[in-house]
C-alpha cells in the first residue's frame, strides 16, 4: 500500500505515474535508503539527519491527525537521540549499515505515505506542498549522495565504493571541526 502514485508539480499540476509508479517508487526508497547510509560518514551526522527528516514527519503527522504514526515517530526520535548520545564526535558507538538502512527505509516510507501522496485537511490536493516538504526533509543526504554519484561516475569510479568524497569530507578539508560539520 505504499507506492508514489502521483507527483504534484505547481505548473503541471498532478503528473499520474501510471506504469511508472512501482519503478519511481522502488528508485525513492533505494535513494533514501542509501542517502541516510552514505551521509552517516561522520559522527552524528547521519543520526542528525534523521532526527530532522523524522521531525519534519512527526509535525506533518500531528497536523493531519496521525497520532498512532506520530508515536511511533517519537519512539524513533529518541533511539536515535539516545544512540547520538554515543555518536558524537569521537565515537564509541556507530550506526553502521543496518540501523542506516533501517532509519532509510521508515522515512522513505513515511515520505511516500505522508508526503507524495498526502492531501490538505479538507481533502484538497496541494502541488506546492509535496515538493517543498520532500526538499526540507531531504535536500542535504539528496544533494549529497547525487554529487558523489555524479562525480565517481565522471571519475569512471564505482559509486557503490565507499570514498572520502562526500560533502562533509570536503567541509572537513577546508578546516571544519567534525562538531561543526555535524
Amino acid at each position: 500500500g505504499v507506492e508514489i502514485n502521483t507527483i504534484q508539480v505547481p505548473i503541471f499540476q498532478i503528473i499520474d505515474l501510471g506504469p511508472w509508479s512501482w519503478p519511481i517508487t522502488i528508485l525513492w526508497i533505494i535513494g533514501v535508503i542509501n542517502s541516510i547510509n552514505l551521509i552517516d560518514g561522520l559522527d552524528g551526522l547521519g543520526g542528525g539527519i534523521a532526527i530532522v527528516a523524522l521531525t519534519i514527519f512527526g509535525i506533518l503527522c500531528w497536523w493531519q491527525g496521525q497520532y498512532s504514526l506520530l508515536i511511533l515517530i517519537f519512539v524513533l526520535i529518541g533511539v536515535t537521540l539516545g544512540f547520538l548520545a554515543f555518536n558524537r564526535p569521537r565515537a564509541s558507538v556507530f550506526m553502521g549499515d543496518s540501523g542506516s538502512q533501517f532509519i532509510g527505509l521508515f522515512i522513505a516510507a513515511i515520505g511516500i505515505k505522508y508526503i507524495w501522496n498526502s492531501t490538505s485537511y479538507s481533502g484538497e490536493v496541494i502541488p506546492s506542498k509535496q515538493i517543498i516538504t520532500v526538499l526540507l526533509a531531504f535536500i542535504l543526504p539528496v544533494v549529497d549522495t547525487t554529487s558523489v554519484v555524479i562525480n565517481r561516475i565522471s571519475r569512471k569510479q564505482s559509486p557503490f565504493i565507499g570514498g572520502k568524497d562526500h560533502t562533509t569530507h570536503h567541509l572537513s578539508y577546508l578546516g571544519f571541526s567534525d562538531s561543526q560539520v555535524g
